[in-house]
C-alpha cells in the first residue's frame, strides 16, 4: 500500500496546508504594540543629578627583586649573518597527456555584402488647378 503512495503529491500537499496555516495565524504572531505614553503631564526635572566622585587607591609599593643588564643586538658581520630559511624546491606539475586538436582548414575569407540597391522616390503629381482652389495646396512631405 505504501509503495502506490505518491510522496511528492504528500509533500506538496503538506506545503499547501503548512502555508495555508501560516497565512491564517500571521496576524497572532505579530508583537504587541507599544504601550501609549501617559497623557497626564509631568514636569521636567529642575535640577541635574550630581555625579559620585570616585577616589582611586594610591598605586601599590612595588619593589625590584633583580635587575639584569640590557642586551644589546650583535651587529651583523659577513662571518656572522642571518640564517636563509630553506625552502624546498617546487614540485612539478603533472600534466595529463592530450592530443592536439586536428587542424582545419581556415575558411574562405567573407565576401563583401552587395551595395543596397537605392529605394525609388515616388513623384510629385500634378494637381489640377479645381482641387488647389477647393482644398489650398498639398502639403509638403
Amino acid at each position: 500500500m505504501l509503495a502506490r503512495v505518491r510522496w511528492g503529491n504528500v509533500a506538496l500537499a503538506a506545503t499547501i496546508v503548512g502555508v495555508a496555516v501560516l497565512v491564517a495565524a500571521w496576524p497572532a504572531l505579530r508583537a504587541p504594540a507599544p504601550p501609549a505614553p501617559d497623557p497626564a503631564p509631568r514636569p521636567m526635572a529642575t535640577t541635574l543629578p550630581t555625579r559620585p566622585t570616585v577616589t582611586t587607591p594610591p598605586p601599590p609599593e612595588f619593589e625590584v627583586r633583580h635587575t639584569a643588564p640590557i642586551a644589546k643586538p650583535r651587529p651583523v658581520t659577513p662571518e656572522r649573518r642571518p640564517a636563509a630559511r630553506h625552502r624546498p624546491a617546487p614540485k612539478p606539475h603533472r600534466h595529463r597527456h592530450r592530443r592536439p586538436a586536428p587542424r582545419v582548414a581556415s575558411p574562405a575569407p567573407p565576401q563583401p555584402a552587395p551595395a543596397p540597391q537605392p529605394v525609388p522616390v515616388p513623384r510629385r503629381q500634378h494637381v489640377p488647378s479645381s482641387v488647389t482652389a477647393e482644398f489650398g495646396p498639398p502639403p509638403e512631405f
